[in-house]
């Protein structure tokens, strides 16, 4: 399951086929952006976003079981921005990339197979190694992730079996819960909620549920 900006991802397929597709064969879903979203490294961390997507190219490429690409000019405005700031990137932002990685796992889940395993990818990340046989082979009740930091876990790759993505790709429907209820740390300051605030979400998010969390020995 691959959600948001195709960035850079003539760059990254080789890898993603070569240590993903090819040993797993897996059904694809792809929920992107009509543009490419190259990040400019400055201050105002600022998205370019004139360059459109080569949608056939991505499609020849991935072969997807299923894609949805949307306008980003259009659905920005609608995304809720509100929302306290904790962090550098604009809320807008983060709140738009949990809502493609729940709406990239709802294409998943509109077939009627219940995979046995599920990965969540993003597609820029370039792989270095296979994802563990014993790990995928371990999947009951359990979300494997990059980190399991005690404040943060990022959103670069996560997987684990239907049941268990499925709650991971639902943060973007929890975050006016988390942001309005309990009482959490972000960036060592107390504040009320779970700040909007990309790894803290993902960490409170799968901290609230009843899943192990393990981190992977997978190499990106």
């Amino acid at each position: 399951v691959l959600s948001g900006h195709m960035r850079y991802y003539e760059k990254t397929f080789d890898s993603l086929k070569k240590f993903v597709l090819d040993p797993l064969q897996p059904d694809i879903f792809i929920h992107t952006w009509n543009n490419r979203g190259n990040q400019i490294p400055n201050s105002g961390y600022t998205v370019e976003r004139s360059e459109i997507l080569d949608v056939d190219d991505v499609i020849a490429r991935y072969q997807p079981k299923r894609i949805e690409v949307e306008n980003f000019e259009e659905v920005l405005p609608t995304v809720r921005s509100d929302y306290r700031k904790v962090s550098v990137v604009p809320v807008a932002n983060i709140v738009n990339m949990y809502r493609k990685i729940y709406l990239a796992d709802q294409l998943r889940l509109q077939e009627e197979t219940e995979y046995d395993f599920v990965i969540k990818a993003r597609p820029d990340i370039l792989f270095e190694s296979e994802i563990p046989e014993n790990e995928i082979a371990n999947l009951e009740k359990t979300v494997y992730v990059p980190d399991t930091g005690n404040l943060q876990i990022n959103d670069h790759v996560g997987f684990g079996n239907h049941t268990t993505m499925t709650h991971y790709s639902s943060v973007y429907e929890k975050i006016d819960e988390y942001y309005d209820s309990e009482v959490s740390r972000v960036a060592q300051t107390t504040i009320k909620g779970c700040g909007v605030h990309a790894e803290t979400l993902l960490n409170y998010h799968l901290r609230k549920s009843n899943l192990t969390i393990v981190e992977t020995k997978l190499r990106y």
